[in-house]
């Protein structure tokens, strides 16, 4: 029997054979009205340039012919969620630092009856050279820093050089995947506005640095910098980046005291090594209120803040949030043009 789209009316009998109602039993019918929907929801994406860095950030800007339950972007294997913002729906995506040369995204949508709508967009890969980096590890660090391991994480404790092996990649994994638990929901509407901040200071690591450990003169570990380190004077006013709710505060694994405020609709920024806290959990804080304040804390050599920024619990590079030309063409833009601002 073909069903056709559109209100129906759902009828439900049940009956027994017992000797009630001179042997006519018992007798129950109930009616429910219904929507029959077999149709797949229509989506038509809204932006037209997706050009996108090897570690960097993008968003798509759509809408769709009926309310979508479940949408977003995947592209293998990774999904990025999207929202619903002023009636259409945005969501943004990267390009990940380790990701293939053939990373293809798609569009995903599935109404409240459980269809399903898939597309593709146009999008521009664009690859980027990460910087290699050596890293000496000394004896006298290994003294001053392992010991504060082993007092957060007991379990560490033995010679130092196995516990610095230990952090650099079993805590490290461990405080990624912490990370992504804390950022896996978002407020559903941008709570930032505008550029976003830079603690003033110098760089001294980039965003994709990839790193090699040396311990007297032998390769003793790997890693990969998913931030960008400013120094400056030592115990350092740290701001806000942009507005946004304190989600986090406390002991992070390798970057030890640490904040992440999320800035909705996926936006998540990072300060690792702190010194000190100045604000307050579950909090709203504003662009450029001082937050904390730099320290050594975490795997950290000397006095300095680690600053990331992610996207759904992703790493992607700080650089291009912190360019406010980069903002404007590759965001604010595109919300002005489908009418997100004015």
């Amino acid at each position: 029997m073909a069903l056709k789209d559109g209100p129906a009316l759902l009828g439900a009998l049940a009956y027994d054979h017992s000797f009630w109602h001179w042997g006519k039993g018992n007798r129950t019918e109930l009616h429910y009205k219904i929507i029959i929907d077999t149709t797949p929801p229509l989506i038509e994406v809204l932006t037209r340039n997706h050009n996108v860095r090897q570690g960097g950030s993008e968003v798509v800007i759509y809408r769709a012919s009926e309310p979508l339950l479940n949408h977003g972007v995947k592209a293998n294997g990774w999904f990025y969620a999207g929202y619903q913002w002023h009636g259409l729906y945005l969501c943004f995506f990267s390009y990940p630092f380790n990701g293939p040369q053939n990373f293809s995204y798609r569009i995903i949508g599935e109404d409240k009856a459980g269809n399903k709508s898939e597309g593709g967009f146009y999008y521009r890969l664009l690859k980027k050279k990460f910087k290699r980096d050596v890293i000496l590890i000394t004896d006298d660090f290994l003294r001053a820093k392992m010991p504060e391991f082993w007092h957060i994480y007991p379990e560490l404790e033995g010679k130092y050089l196995e516990t610095f092996i230990k952090v650099n990649t079993e805590l490290r994994i461990k405080t990624t995947e912490k990370i992504e638990k804390i950022c896996k929901t978002s407020y559903n509407a941008p709570l930032w506005q505008g550029v976003f901040l830079r603690m003033r200071g110098k760089k001294t690591a980039d965003f994709g640095d990839k790193r090699t450990y040396y311990y007297k003169g032998q390769p003793i570990g790997r890693s990969v910098h998913m931030g960008i380190d400013i120094a400056s004077i030592p115990r350092a006013p740290i701001p806000a980046t942009n507005n946004g709710i304190v989600i986090y505060k406390g002991y992070l694994g390798i970057y030890g005291n640490a904040i992440i405020i999320d800035h909705g609709l996926g936006l998540f920024s990072l300060y690792g090594h702190l010194s000190s806290f100045s604000v307050e959990l579950n909090k709203q804080v504003k662009k450029g209120e001082i937050i904390g304040y730099t320290g050594a804390t975490g795997l950290a050599a000397g006095d300095h803040l680690h600053f990331s920024m992610l996207l759904h619990g992703e790493y992607v590079n700080p650089i291009e949030w912190l360019d406010p030309r980069w903002v404007r063409e590759h965001i604010l833009s595109k919300f002005k043009h489908t009418g997100l601002l004015h």
